[in-house]
């Protein structure tokens, strides 16, 4: 009696996840996501890339570095993003209503510019 209890309890939970499994791919084939990539190149040596400049997606709080070619790529449901394309010691670039579609790639190459500091410091005395 043992023996069938167990085999019908496996038998349920098999079947169970078995129809959760098909369910979840069923959404997943239906919701794509699209695909956001470029390059962030040094505005004053352009050919330079920037490696690991900050790219945040501002209204997911998301944020990925650029690898070591200055290269990303931002994997995003379909929607309306603002991305904010960081380096430190560069002013940062703030690009709006970046569309993502479905199944969809698009390019987004950003060029980030030094950042202008104003040195002008004054040296008092502590005597």
């Amino acid at each position: 009696m043992k023996l069938k209890l167990l085999f019908f309890l496996t038998f349920i939970t098999f079947s169970a996840n078995s129809q959760n499994f098909k369910v979840n791919s069923f959404f997943a084939e239906t919701i794509k996501n699209g695909i956001v990539k470029g390059i962030v190149l040094d505005g004053e040596l352009e050919k330079t890339p920037l490696v690991f400049a900050k790219i945040t997606v501002k209204e997911l709080a998301k944020s990925i570095n650029t690898n070591t070619k200055g290269k990303y790529k931002l994997k995003l449901k379909p929607g309306t993003y603002t991305l904010l394309f960081d380096f430190i010691g560069y002013d940062t670039k703030k690009v709006v209503n970046v569309i993502v579609k479905d199944n969809t790639e698009t390019n987004l190459n950003q060029t980030l510019n030094a950042s202008i500091i104003n040195n002008n410091y004054s040296i008092t005395s502590l005597n």
